[in-house]
């Protein structure tokens, strides 16, 4: 493991964890419990785009980690959030989770294209010391940090630099926080009926954005992407190491010693 940094991914995604891994990070996977249909209700009612609302999820999932995770460690830790859904002709795909939904998801994408969005959000907790009330996801100051597409990285929005809380000594502020959102559009082969049931009965759709994967048997039904390969498997590398960047985080220091 690295010897700077302690690393928390808040996601249950084995992809995620394995993505990370090849790149010769050794995060621990801790997935964060929230309630994402009714955060995703919420933020559909304040009129976030799908970029948004992707990041609207990953920014939960990082801080519910971050309140967890305050003090476990002697060392900065460094915890990702993500989320991934799929655009398709105007509407946002999540995962189907049953069958009947899965199939006739992956039948209305034979042949069609659609926009794959992963939200990314990196928080640096350097203490054990911040307000409990700022971790809560502030869709407007997410919204003003990142743009009207999403796309726009939202830096510390809703707890800059958080003053800390209790009796504390020295310790300064605890944590500081940076999100964006990578999109990719994702071209899919012309398939048959009977090769949709047989790629749904597998189950690997099920629990996936959009009902597909490239990282597995649904790689031979998608002939081409635009944009960063990584973030169809849920996150981007290149987009976490500018994300760390911007945290003053050298990104050859997460990775595990040889």
């Amino acid at each position: 493991m690295s010897e700077k940094y302690s690393l928390i991914l808040a996601s249950a995604s084995s992809a995620r964890l394995a993505t990370l891994q090849r790149a010769r990070l050794t995060p621990t996977a801790r997935p964060a419990d929230i309630d994402e249909d009714a955060l995703l209700v919420r933020l559909r009612e304040e009129g976030a785009c799908p970029a948004q609302q992707v990041l609207g999820l990953a920014q939960a999932k990082a801080r519910k980690i971050a309140r967890e995770a305050a003090g476990e460690s002697s060392l900065p830790t460094l915890i990702i959030g993500c989320d991934s859904m799929l655009e398709f002709h105007g509407e946002v795909l999540g995962k189907p989770h049953s069958p009947e939904v899965a199939l006739e998801r992956v039948k209305a994408l034979s042949g069609e294209s659609g926009v794959l969005h992963t939200g990314h959000w990196m928080i640096l907790l350097v203490s054990e010391f911040f307000t409990t009330s700022s971790i809560i996801t502030d869709f407007a100051a997410l919204k003003s940090a990142s743009g009207a597409n999403g796309l726009g990285k939202a830096e510390s929005a809703g707890i800059s630099e958080t003053e800390p809380s209790g009796d504390v000594g020295q310790e300064s502020a605890g944590l500081r926080e940076v999100g964006a959102t990578e999109s990719t559009t994702v071209h899919f082969a012309d398939f048959t009926e009977a090769e949709a049931a047989a790629y749904v009965a597998t189950g690997e759709p099920l629990e996936v954005a959009g009902s597909f994967t490239i990282d597995g048997y649904g790689g031979a039904f998608i002939k081409g992407i635009e944009g960063d390969p990584h973030n169809v498997v849920g996150i981007s590398l290149p987009l976490l190491r500018s994300l760390a960047s911007d945290l003053g985080v050298f990104w050859p220091d997460l990775w595990t010693n040889p």
